[in-house]
């Protein structure tokens, strides 16, 4: 074999090496951008408190951009309504929830932040935690998230707003 033979040879082993390395990496691309589609259209449901005062409701949202289905909770530590009815005996909470829209919330009424404060000298808990699971519809994941409420935070909302903001100050320079 001649030295131009050979090295015909050598370049075509050469570019092979490089096609089939190009063609690996574009496989793992593939992967990655399919990774990449249905991470973007993933649901991501939530589980948060709104206050619209002086009520305060529970919601279930859901802030992604694909439907959720089968929601679940999975209560460590339960609320409880003024009359002493848990949570957990509401339909949402208890049986779930079969469908989320995009953008879709479920709202509870759970009660006015004026009785709050009471409730927690009474010995009430104002805490809830667990675990939020759910099913992604386009791509059939099933995700888990933990959740944590404090409403302990609204108890003082019932208050004046302006009563502890003292005096307006003016400003100091007009433009």
């Amino acid at each position: 074999m001649s030295w131009p033979e050979y090295a015909q040879l050598m370049i075509g082993g050469g570019l092979f090496v490089v096609t089939a390395a190009y063609a690996i990496a574009n496989c793992r691309m593939l992967g990655e951008m399919k990774e990449a589609r249905i991470q973007e259209l993933r649901p991501i449901v939530i589980f948060e408190c709104k206050l619209d005062r002086p009520h305060l409701y529970l919601v279930v949202r859901n802030i992604g951009r694909g439907p959720a289905q089968k929601v679940r909770f999975d209560f460590q530590q339960v609320l409880t309504r003024k009359n002493g009815v848990e949570l957990t005996q509401y339909q949402p909470f208890s049986q779930g929830i079969a469908f989320i829209a995009p953008q879709q919330e479920f709202t509870h009424w759970y009660g006015v932040t004026r009785d709050l404060g009471k409730r927690e000298k009474e010995g009430e808990i104002l805490t809830c935690s667990g675990q939020l699971e759910y099913e992604a519809v386009y791509f059939k994941r099933h995700y888990s998230e933990p959740f944590s409420l404090d409403l302990s935070i609204y108890k003082h909302l019932h208050d004046n707003p302006l009563a502890n903001m003292g005096p307006p100050v003016p400003p100091t320079r007009y433009t």
